[in-house]
C-alpha cells in the first residue's frame, strides 16, 4: 500500500507543476468562415503593404500599383487606383545588378496624406523614388524627387515610417546593398556606419506624441559582443525640433537615445523573448482599480530562430520609456571594457537627448557625448510586470498584431481585446480579463496580486497554412479585422459570438464583444454598444460563468416529474448543456456572487469540474478519485483473481510456461536416476500440452513404457528399475525413432 501511496504523490505532484497553454475556446479551420478578400496580382508577387487608413478605406501598395480599398468588403475604389511603373532603365540596370525580374518592379512602401496631396515613395526597381499626387485628381503626379532614405531599395526590408508634424520621419536602409540602416527627416540623419547607434536593425514601428516621434525595432547588441552575439529589442526616439547640430552636425541628430525593451518571464533567470516582431498604435485607456489613465503600446516578441519556439506579447507604457530616457546613460572605457552606467558627474549640461528650442546652439562636446553615449543604462520594464500571452510551439510563432481598444463591457469594465496574427496565417484573439482587478505597478510577487490573466477566446485560419500574416488593422467603423499577407488581404469579424449555442457557453468565452440574450436565446454581439435593456444580457468577462445559466426553466427537467399528467419540456441544445459535465479552467477566487467552494489564497488557475447540481471538485479532489478508484480496481480484480484460479484450479490446468514445463520433465526423467520411493508412489502431474522428445525402441520392446495420449493420467513408471532400464537401453543399439509426445 505504500507504493499506491507514492505514486499517488507523484502523480498529484506532475499534475500541478505542469500547466498547459491556455487553449482557445472557438477554433476555426481555413475556409470555415465566410470573408472577403481581395487579390491584386494573380500572376505574380504582389508584397502587399498597407500604408495608410483612415476610418472608411485603407490604401495598399503593391506591385507597380497603389490600390484604395473599401474596409465594408474590401473592394477597389477604381477611381482612385494609382499606377505607377519603372522605366525599361531602371529595370534593366537593376537586373545588371543582380536582381530578379520580380524583384526589378515598383513597389510603393510608403505613403503620407496632407489635406491637399498624397505622397508615395517606391522601390522604383532599387533606385528608390517619392512622388506627390494631388489628393482628388491622381492620374498625375506634381512633383517627383530622390526616394533614398525615405523607401528602401528592398521591397521585403524591414523598414518603417510615420507622418508627424507635417513630415516624414522614416526608419530604412539608404544603399542597395542595404547595409547603411538610417533614421532620417530631411536633412537630419543616423551617423553613418556607426555600431554603437545602429547595429543591423529590423525597424517594425513607429509612434509619435507631442514633443518626439519613437521606433521601435530589434538590432545586434553592441553591449553584448564581448560575450558573444544577441539581438535585442529597442525603443529610439528624436525630438521633433531637432534640426541637427553646430558645423559638421549640422545633418546629424543631436538627440538620438536608444534603450532596451523587456518581454520577460520574470524570476531569479528570466527567460527573454529579445526579438521584437510588430507593434501597435499608441493605445491611451483606463487600467487597474486606480483608474488612472495611461498611454500603452502592444508588441510581439519571439525567441531567435534557432531556439525554442517561444512568442509572446507585451504591453509597455509611455511613462515608462520616458523614465528609461530620464534615467543613466550607459557606455564603456575602451573597446574592451564591460558596458557600465556613467556617473552624473560624467553627463554634460544641458542634458544630451533633452528637446533644445535650437539644436544648433548645442556645444561639440555635447553632440559628441550623443554620438557615443546613445544608449541608456535602464530597460524598459513590461506594463504588467509580464508577458501578456505566451505560446510555445514548433508550426508557428507571432508575426502581427492589432488590438481593439477599451471595449465595454456590460459591467462597465473595459478591456483591450487582442488579435495576434503568426506566421502560418492563423489569428488568436485573447483579452487580459484581469485588466481591471488591481494596480498594475503593484508587486508581482505573489500570485493574488498578479495582473495579468489571460483569456483566449478563438483561434482562426484566417490564410492558407504557411502563408505568414504580415499586418493587421481592426477597422472600427466595419468592425471588421483586416488580414494582410504578401499576397492576400482579407476581412474577418472582431468575433464569432453566433458560433455558439448555450448560455453557459457563451459566457464562458469571456470575450467582451459577446454576450447571452436571455430574450432571443442566442449568444449577440455587444461590443461598445448600448441597449435599453441590459440586465436581459449575461456576461462575465472575468470569470467566464454566471449562475443565472443556471437556473434556467430547462434545468427541471432533469429532475423527476411528481405530476404524471404534465408534459415535460423537450430540451433544446442550449439547454441539454446545463445537464452536461463541463470541464474548464476559471479563476478559484471567483465573484461573490458567484459562491464559490474553494477559496485559493493565492489566486491561481486550476482546473475545476463544475456538474450540474453546481457542485465545484478541484484537480486536486479529481485526480486523487480517479488515481484512488484505479488503483483499488487493480487491487480488487488482483485478489478476486487470485482466489478464483486457487478455488477452481485443476491439474488439467496446470502451467505450461517453459520454466514449468522444464521442471515436470526433470521430474519425470528422476526415477531413471535414483530409486523411487516405494513409500510415496507419487508422481507429479502431467501438463497436457508438452512437447517432449523421447529416444523409444521398436514398437515391439515398448511393452513396459506405457504412453496413453487418449487419457489425462501420469506416467506410469511403477515397473522395476531394471525392466525399464533395460527398455530404454535398447535405445543406444537399435535405430532411434523421435516420437513428439
Amino acid at each position: 500500500m505504500g507504493l499506491a501511496q507514492a505514486l499517488l504523490v507523484l502523480l498529484v505532484s506532475a499534475a500541478h507543476a505542469w500547466m498547459p497553454d491556455a487553449s482557445a475556446r472557438i477554433e476555426l479551420k481555413y475556409g470555415d468562415d465566410a470573408s472577403e478578400q481581395f487579390v491584386g496580382n494573380t500572376t505574380a508577387p504582389d508584397h502587399f503593404r498597407i500604408l495608410d487608413k483612415d476610418d472608411f478605406s485603407i490604401i495598399v501598395g503593391g506591385r507597380n500599383t497603389v490600390y484604395n480599398l473599401s474596409l465594408y468588403d474590401l473592394s477597389e475604389n477604381m477611381e482612385q487606383r494609382l499606377e505607377w511603373q519603372s522605366t525599361d532603365a531602371h529595370r534593366e540596370l537593376c537586373q545588371l545588378k543582380g536582381k530578379s525580374a520580380d524583384e526589378c518592379q515598383n513597389y510603393p512602401r510608403v505613403a503620407a496624406r496632407t489635406h491637399e496631396r498624397l505622397l508615395v515613395c517606391g522601390t522604383n526597381a532599387f533606385k528608390p523614388l517619392c512622388r506627390w499626387y494631388p489628393r482628388h485628381a491622381q492620374s498625375h503626379h506634381q512633383e517627383e524627387f530622390d526616394g533614398s532614405g525615405r523607401c528602401p531599395y528592398d521591397p521585403q526590408h524591414n523598414s518603417t515610417a510615420i507622418f508627424a508634424d507635417g513630415k516624414l520621419y522614416t526608419a530604412t536602409a539608404a544603399d542597395f546593398s542595404g547595409t547603411d540602416p538610417l533614421i532620417y527627416r530631411e536633412p537630419v540623419r543616423t551617423e553613418r556606419s556607426d555600431l554603437r547607434l545602429l547595429n543591423d536593425p529590423s525597424f517594425v514601428g513607429a509612434i509619435s506624441s507631442t514633443s518626439h516621434v519613437y521606433f521601435f525595432y530589434r538590432e545586434t547588441a553592441v553591449e553584448y559582443m564581448n560575450c558573444g552575439k544577441a539581438v535585442y529589442s529597442r525603443v529610439a526616439r528624436v525630438c521633433l525640433n531637432d534640426i541637427g547640430g553646430p558645423h559638421t552636425f549640422s545633418d546629424r541628430w543631436t538627440s538620438f537615445l536608444k534603450t532596451r525593451l523587456n518581454c520577460s518571464m520574470p524570476g531569479d533567470y528570466p527567460f527573454y523573448f529579445d526579438e521584437i516582431q510588430a507593434t501597435t498604435e499608441l493605445i491611451n485607456g483606463i487600467y487597474g482599480n486606480g483608474g488612472s489613465r495611461n498611454d500603452i503600446v502592444y508588441a510581439v516578441f519571439t525567441t531567435p530562430q534557432n531556439a525554442i519556439g517561444g512568442s509572446a506579447v507585451c504591453a509597455f507604457a509611455m511613462r515608462d520609456i520616458l523614465d528609461a530616457f530620464e534615467g543613466p546613460f550607459k557606455g564603456q572605457e575602451n573597446m574592451n571594457s564591460n558596458w557600465l552606467p556613467l556617473e552624473k558627474d560624467k553627463v554634460p549640461e544641458p542634458r544630451p537627448g533633452s528637446c533644445e528650442e535650437d539644436s544648433r546652439t548645442l556645444s561639440d562636446s555635447a553632440v559628441n557625448f550623443i554620438k557615443t553615449h546613445s544608449l541608456m543604462d535602464k530597460a524598459v520594464p513590461s506594463f504588467l510586470a509580464r508577458p501578456i500571452l505566451i505560446r510555445v510551439s514548433l508550426q508557428y510563432r507571432f508575426s502581427a498584431i492589432a488590438v481593439h481598444p477599451q471595449v465595454q463591457a456590460m459591467n462597465g469594465n473595459k478591456y483591450d481585446v487582442m488579435y495576434v496574427g503568426t506566421d502560418d496565417g492563423r489569428v488568436i484573439k485573447a483579452v487580459n480579463v484581469a485588466a481591471n482587478e488591481g494596480d498594475f505597478y503593484a508587486s508581482a510577487d505573489e500570485d493574488s496580486k498578479s495582473p495579468v490573466r489571460t483569456a483566449v477566446i478563438s483561434e482562426v485560419q484566417v490564410l492558407p497554412q504557411g502563408v505568414p500574416i504580415k499586418q493587421m488593422h481592426v477597422a472600427l467603423t466595419t468592425e471588421k479585422l483586416i488580414v494582410a499577407s504578401g499576397d492576400i488581404i482579407r476581412a474577418v469579424t472582431l468575433s464569432y459570438c453566433s458560433n455558439v449555442l448555450s448560455c453557459r457557453e457563451c459566457v464562458a468565452l469571456q470575450d467582451p464583444h459577446c454576450a447571452w440574450d436571455s430574450k432571443q436565446q442566442q449568444c449577440s454581439w455587444v461590443g461598445n454598444r448600448q441597449f435599453p435593456n441590459p440586465e436581459r444580457f449575461l456576461q462575465n468577462v472575468e470569470y467566464g460563468k454566471t449562475d443565472i445559466c443556471n437556473k434556467l426553466p430547462a434545468l427541471s427537467t432533469g429532475h423527476s416529474n411528481k405530476n404524471p399528467g404534465t408534459k415535460k419540456p423537450k430540451l433544446s441544445h442550449s439547454d441539454d448543456i446545463q445537464n452536461e459535465i463541463l470541464i474548464e479552467v476559471v479563476e478559484t477566487n471567483v465573484l461573490s456572487d458567484d459562491k464559490p467552494t474553494n477559496n485559493n489564497k493565492h489566486g491561481t488557475d486550476s482546473l475545476t469540474v463544475e456538474a450540474a447540481d453546481g457542485n465545484i471538485y478541484t484537480s486536486q479532489a479529481l485526480l486523487t478519485a480517479v488515481v484512488a478508484s484505479c488503483l483499488v480496481t487493480l487491487m480488487v480484480g488482483f485478489v478476486i483473481g487470485y482466489l478464483f484460479s486457487r478455488r477452481f484450479r485443476h491439474p488439467f490446468f496446470a502451467d505450461t510456461s517453459p520454466f514449468n514445463e522444464q521442471h515436470n520433465h526433470l521430474n519425470r526423467l528422476s526415477p531413471l536416476e535414483t530409486p523411487l520411493n516405494a513409500n510415496s508412489g507419487y508422481m507429479p502431474p502431467r501438463s497436457k500440452n508438452v512437447n517432449m522428445v523421447a529416444n523409444v525402441c521398436p514398437l515391439a520392446k515398448q511393452d513396459n513404457l506405457h504412453l496413453d495420449l487418449g487419457k489425462d493420467r501420469p506416467l506410469d513408471l511403477r515397473n522395476s528399475t531394471e525392466s525399464l532400464d533395460k527398455d530404454l537401453k535398447c535405445g543406444t543399439l537399435q535405430k532411434v525413432k523421435k516420437t513428439y509426445i
